[in-house]
């Protein structure tokens, strides 16, 4: 389940709804859902520091990142990804995120759960899946 409510497609969300009453499932794994199944607002900043074109170019070179990524910088990237990526996009981003895992490393797993996160949340920037989903 827990992996399930980590893929963030259509087709797990459809299955997570589907799951009916979870109290057979381990608190954790219904924290795990819920936490993904529970629309939220995303603030982001408009405009953005970059374009569409120029997140999909950086997306594309993932898992070589810019070694000079500080909390604002990352934070106008987060935001550039929320102000200019459709639902087109996502399949973009979980792609990257696919090629965050090079090996067994911290840093890999790292990167993974980064773009989740990114990819979580572009997914409620974008209210997409809201069949599957509640407020």
């Amino acid at each position: 389940m827990f992996v399930l409510s980590r893929n963030l497609t259509e087709e797990s969300f459809k299955a997570l709804a589907s799951l009916g009453a979870m109290e057979t499932f381990s608190k954790e794994g219904r924290e795990s859902v819920t936490f993904i199944t529970t629309r939220r607002n995303v603030d982001v900043v408009r405009p953005s520091k970059y374009t569409r074109q120029q997140m999909l170019e950086k997306l594309a070179r993932l898992p070589n990142m810019d070694s000079d990524i500080d909390e604002v910088e990352n934070k106008a990237l987060d935001d550039s990804i929320y102000a200019t990526f459709t639902a087109a996009d996502l399949n973009a981003l979980r792609e990257g995120r696919r090629r965050m895992i090079t090996g067994v490393s911290n840093e890999s797993v790292e990167g993974y759960e980064e773009i989740s996160r990114i990819l979580l949340n572009l997914i409620n920037v974008l209210d997409v899946y809201r069949q599957y989903r509640t407020r």
